[in-house]
């Protein structure tokens, strides 16, 4: 006999899932979209018991699924409204025969459905459990998708509620459908299909795109379960829950035995617009003790700690870009949080690949700066160490200060730094004035007309090596919310080195591409201005990388950590193997992950580019990163020449990289003022290409890039005519 009745539920609980996996002999569609449904095109608050079986809807209208209204996908077209409410019947024959059951929903744009009177699944608006009026507003946009071609959500229902609320007899399906500020479409179809222990056929076949919901049985990734008892996650406060971690080395099992982790956490949504946003949530969780204290532990090959992030990638198709650029930046010798990818399981119900990562905090194994205690408020133990970001005041943020400079004269706005360590709730008055006096003498060091000057100017206060690595981990994905939003810097004690650190690098879900807003989808010029490109935009880019970029020591210190990475990690070809070694690791995960989420042809918001299929995600952020790694080499500021140092009365030059594959740079140095040509020839002394024909040029150093993409393999000359001189290099392209 089992005493304790909380673990009998668990064990009820985590049971059911699988045992319907193992017990369904097929799937039938028990209630179809396109059917005869009751529907109520709200302009007031209907009957408050409008969902419960017994209400009285003779009143009414009559009319086949779907509905809605202007887009021209619908059966049935309704009044433009704020709300629809939809009722149906059905009958259940043998309910001891329905081991299982999920709600598909297309829609447009929020729904709340309603089982009995008891609720099964909701999207993009209010608080599980709780009514919504007839006006309240979605969360956000949300586009239907089988007009287009593409696959409904779909929603498990939970097994309690198949065997205590669903049964034999007629039963009534409910559902309120809640459209965005009155806009020009509202779509309403909805399918409630049931998994079948034998081989009676009540019920009607499924739709042709009906997939079964995944039952994660084993994997290569990982495994994730967690089990919240029954409790819904929300963002605040943190729910208690109990987290299992499977893994193996040679692939793991969903009954394995857990061999990473096994015990206690706390857990809760996170994000700011994406919590809102997307219905593939992202979590932050907490490994405890049993009694709550902190329980460190090393998970999935990452140092010992208690604070973890879950991260749902889901506008980010490829499941990568983040992975990507936390890469690179470690690659740069940053701290960036380290990755590993999974399959997570909530409460038995598959939830896709995650992201498992390392939050931001003060950590000897993550951002290495010094504690700070409420005491320390003089002398060099006030001086660090600090992290402060540049972020949302929704979410994780919090209490900070402006900007006493604004970045552009036309914004009537300043940024906003804010306290991510000490927590605006533990920082003290001296610690407060100490950080935010030194980022406004650095800011003023920086707008100063000596601002270039090595003693007094910028580099007295910042760690110039970090901002470079930020700038090119912003630059090379072209991320949207680079230098305005999830930014973080930190700033250790004055001795361990004092200055203010960039980083480290956060938040590339909207990068390599994945943006039509403000520019985002650009493979060309810079991020780092946004603030002209979107003036709209509720956050700012600070004055800094504008004018750190007039320095020109600065510039060519950028050119030159540039160049010596592009001959290392950030070469072209390692690139492309990191991103296919990562795709190949995920490859059967991610099928998995795109029938939970069947997205792969609709587009998520922010996405600019739609390829329909996983493969195609794919080449497009390699062919993205290909085109800009290029484009950086060919525009990116600065000069990092081996003629730098060139001087006197002789002509010198330099080709490189020979042979070439695309890109090919040409220096010379000009002793004195001369007219200037620069021809390709071929083996046959043909002239091929005039890359300079007749031009003045002046006394000084050149650098001359330009593309071999024209020419066809093989072997040429390069020809340089100054200071009535010639110089000629064999030139090869493979």
């Amino acid at each position: 006999m089992i005493k304790n009745i909380s673990l009998f539920f668990q064990l009820i609980f985590f049971s059911i899932p699988f045992f319907a996996q193992n017990n369904i002999h097929h799937w039938e569609t028990i209630v179809m979209g396109q059917e005869e449904w009751k529907y109520l095109p709200a302009t007031s608050e209907p009957a408050s018991n409008w969902m419960q079986p017994d209400f009285d809807d003779q009143s009414w209208q009559k009319g086949i699924g779907g509905f809605g209204f202007g887009d021209g996908d619908d059966v049935t077209l309704v009044d433009t409204v704020s709300a629809l409410y939809l009722r149906k019947e059905f009958e259940v024959i043998d309910s001891s025969t329905i081991v299982y059951a999920v709600l598909h929903a297309d829609y447009d744009d929020a729904f709340i459905a309603y089982l009995n009177g008891v609720e099964i699944a909701r999207s993009n608006i209010g608080i599980v459990g709780e009514t919504a009026a007839f006006d309240a507003l979605p969360t956000y946009f949300h586009e239907a998708t089988m007009y287009r071609g593409g696959r409904p959500e779909y929603f498990e229902i939970n097994h309690n509620v198949i065997n205590n609320v669903l049964t034999e007899g007629i039963n009534t399906l409910a559902i309120q459908v809640q459209n965005d500020e009155m806009s020009s479409d509202l779509s309403a179809n909805f399918f409630l299909s049931v998994g079948i222990n034998d081989e009676s056929e009540y019920y009607q076949p499924t739709p042709d795109w009906f997939q079964s919901p995944i039952f994660l049985t084993s994997s290569n990734l990982p495994i994730i379960q967690i089990n919240t008892n029954g409790q819904t996650i929300i963002d605040d406060p943190r729910i208690i829950a109990e987290m299992k971690i499977i893994n193996n080395e040679n692939g793991n099992n969903i009954n394995d035995i857990p061999n990473e982790y096994n015990g206690r956490i706390s857990i809760e949504l996170r994000g700011s617009s994406s919590q809102k946003r997307f219905i593939k949530k992202s979590y932050a969780i907490e490994t405890q003790l049993s009694d709550g204290t902190n329980n460190n532990v090393s998970l999935l090959g990452m140092p010992e700690e208690n604070d973890w992030i879950l991260y749902g990638p889901l506008s980010d198709k490829s499941l990568l870009r983040n992975d990507i650029i936390y890469h690179l930046a470690r690659e740069m010798g940053q701290y960036a949080s380290r990755t590993a990818f999974v399959e997570l399981v909530i409460n038995e119900q598959y939830q896709g690949v995650y992201i498992f990562m390392e939050k931001i905090k003060r950590d000897a194994n993550r951002v290495n700066i010094a504690k700070l205690k409420p005491t320390d408020n003089e002398g060099d133990e006030l001086t660090g160490g600090y992290i402060i970001k540049i972020d949302k005041q929704t979410g994780s943020g919090g209490q900070g200060w402006d900007s006493s400079i604004k970045p552009d004269e036309y914004l009537n706005r300043k940024v906003y730094f804010q306290y991510a360590y000490p927590k605006a709730d533990e920082i003290t008055t001296p610690q407060k004035d100490y950080i935010q006096q030194y980022i406004h003498d650095f800011e003023t060091a920086l707008f100063s007309d000596d601002f270039k000057d090595p003693e007094i100017g910028y580099r007295k206060y910042i760690d110039v090596k970090s901002f470079i690595d930020f700038f090119l981990a912003n630059e090379i994905s072209y991320n949207v919310d680079g230098y305005r939003l999830s930014v973080f810097m930190h700033k250790m004690k004055d001795s361990e080195g004092g200055k203010l650190h960039m980083g480290p690098a956060w938040d590339f879900n909207l990068s390599i591409g994945n943006g039509w807003d403000c520019e985002g989808q650009n493979r060309e010029n810079y991020m780092y201005n946004y603030n002209e490109k979107c003036t709209g935009a509720s956050s700012q880019i600070p004055f800094w990388w504008s004018r750190l970029l007039e320095d020109e020591t600065f510039a060519n210190e950028l050119r030159c950590t540039w160049e010596g990475y592009r001959g290392e990690f950030l070469h072209t070809d390692s690139v492309m193997a990191y991103i296919d070694q990562q795709a190949n690791y995920i490859s059967a995960a991610k099928d998995r992950n795109f029938v939970r989420w069947p997205i792969l042809e609709v587009k998520v918001h922010f996405n600019f580019f739609l390829g329909g299929n996983y493969d195609a995600e794919l080449n497009y952020i390699k062919d993205w990163l290909r085109f800009r790694l290029r484009w950086l080499d060919e525009n990116l500021f600065g000069y990092c020449g081996v003629l730098s140092n060139a001087s006197g009365d002789e002509l010198k030059s330099i080709l490189y990289p020979n042979p070439t594959e695309n890109i090919t740079t040409f220096e010379f140095y000009l002793p004195q003022d001369t007219r200037v040509n620069l021809l390709i020839y071929d083996t046959q002394g043909r002239l091929v290409t005039r890359l300079i024909e007749d031009s003045l040029g002046r006394k000084g150093i050149f650098k001359f890039k330009f593309s071999t993409d024209h020419l066809p393999k093989g072997i040429y000359f390069l020809t340089l005519y100054a200071v009535n001189d010639k110089r000629s290099f064999k030139l090869v392209k493979y």
